[in-house]
């Protein structure tokens, strides 16, 4: 498996399983992150092809996606190689429509938006 493939299995993480995986045991404990962002892509259909379909919040204000982060050394380089995922859970009902999950985020005055 190449550095590149191995962060894109890890892109995302459920709250559900990560004490039970051993690749987000340790990170979960010690390595947690918060990502900022103001929106992010999810795949829609329309007919028979994938689209890509931007979400934010309608103030198109910044939130932050809970994470979590990793360093390894880079098989192919032998040099830290830095990674992290975005942590998902049961989409809301404003996305259950797109997709079954969604990133758990955080608005800074609203605490977490969970489903």
């Amino acid at each position: 498996m190449t550095d590149a493939s191995m962060g894109q299995r890890m892109i995302n993480a459920r709250p559900e399983t990560l004490l039970e995986k051993p690749s987000f045991k340790q990170a979960v404990q010690k390595r947690r992150r918060l990502i900022l962002a103001n929106g992010f892509y999810e795949w829609g259909r329309e007919g028979n092809r994938k689209v890509p379909l931007w979400i934010q919040f309608k103030t198109r204000e910044p939130f932050v996606f809970a994470g979590l982060w990793d360093c390894g050394i880079g098989r192919e380089t032998g040099k830290p190689l830095y990674t992290f995922t975005i942590i998902t859970t049961h989409a809301n009902a404003l996305l259950r429509p797109i997709h079954d999950r969604m990133p758990v985020m955080y608005r800074r005055d609203a605490g977490p938006a969970v489903a």
